[in-house]
């Protein structure tokens, strides 16, 4: 270490400016109750969720031939992303109330269904819908059209599969999914029913 310099020397260390004293508690605020739209969720173990694969196909008739339009998905500029899920979800409630899904379920209004129980062992599931069984879904502008609605379910892949023992996994991808899943859990009646929102 080298000698201190001549400048060094004179220096002089000065104490430093000490901190304001500390006022009373004040009496003049009010409490007030604070309302927060958060809340609590928790998750039972051991409990899977089935992630599935959900393809709404519009079937229309152009000249003699089919004309499919995807809904769940933009592949082309067929529907705004309004109507995308307008229909997506129209579909899924008209699937539930004519009995074509039975159990547990929740959508995203996309391209994701997932159930607490497996629902397509070894394959995949079409179902149609035509206009007698899903009037509010024909009755959109996008879709009035169409001759049917194919509805394919299929599992997704493995690696996508998850249960609440997950949320401490260490894998990213896994805990991500299951942040999706509970992130549905939780909006899934307002999807379902907009008159919640009024």
């Amino acid at each position: 270490m080298a000698a201190p310099t001549a400048e060094m020397a004179k220096m002089t260390l000065k104490t430093a400016v000490p901190a304001p004293p500390q006022l009373p508690k004040g009496k003049k605020g009010t409490a007030k109750k604070v309302v927060a739209n958060s809340y609590i969720v928790t998750l039972k173990p051991n409990v899977p969720f089935y992630l599935h694969d959900f393809r709404v196909v519009a079937v229309f008739m152009r000249n003699g031939e089919e004309k499919l339009k995807e809904v769940c998905k933009q592949t082309r500029d067929d529907f705004t992303e309004q109507e995308r899920k307008q229909a997506a979800m129209l579909t899924y409630l008209a699937m539930k109330k004519n009995g074509q899904l039975k159990g547990d379920f929740m959508y995203d209004r996309a391209a994701l269904l997932v159930s607490l129980q497996e629902i397509c062992k070894g394959g995949e599931h079409t179902t149609v819908l035509k206009k007698a069984n899903a009037p509010e879904l024909f009755a959109l502008a996008s879709i009035k059209e169409a001759t049917e609605v194919r509805v394919t379910i299929k599992k997704a892949a493995d690696t996508y599969q998850v249960s609440t023992n997950d949320l401490t996994s260490r894998n990213e991808a896994t805990r991500k999914a299951l942040l999706s899943v509970a992130n549905l859990a939780t909006s899934q009646t307002l999807f379902e029913d907009m008159s919640v929102v009024n």
